[in-house]
């Protein structure tokens, strides 16, 4: 919000975009709660409010006794996680297509490999 004082020297926009990141911060920390909600009532007896709750009670001591300590282990135990999955599918779909040679002559043959053309 910084550069917008600096650029625009309006306290009205500068409000503008606070609120603006506000509502975009609560929806997307509402649309995550709720995902996790979904998931947790599939395997769960649990209704949906209950998991709401149940996740949002979580996060919030996970946060508070951990820090972001363990915050930052959480982000980077999942960024391995999808790495490594997002490998095991690009290994298992060249495999399955017939080796590299065979999915880089299907990539030449549909002009896939010129880049900067």
């Amino acid at each position: 919000f910084q550069y917008m004082d600096l650029r625009f020297r309006s306290p009205g926009l500068h409000i503008f975009a606070v609120l603006i990141s506000h509502l975009l911060i609560f929806t997307r920390i509402g649309v995550c709660v709720y995902a996790t909600a979904i998931a947790l009532k599939f395997v769960t007896p649990f209704g949906y409010e209950t998991c709401i709750l149940i996740t949002g009670i979580v996060c919030t001591l996970y946060t508070a006794m951990g820090g972001l300590r363990a915050v930052v282990w959480t982000d980077a135990f999942q960024f391995v996680t999808m790495m490594t999955g997002l490998f095991i599918y690009i290994i298992a779909g060249v495999i399955q297509s017939g080796g590299l040679e065979s999915v880089l002559s299907v990539a030449e043959k549909g002009q896939r490999l010129e880049f900067f053309k």
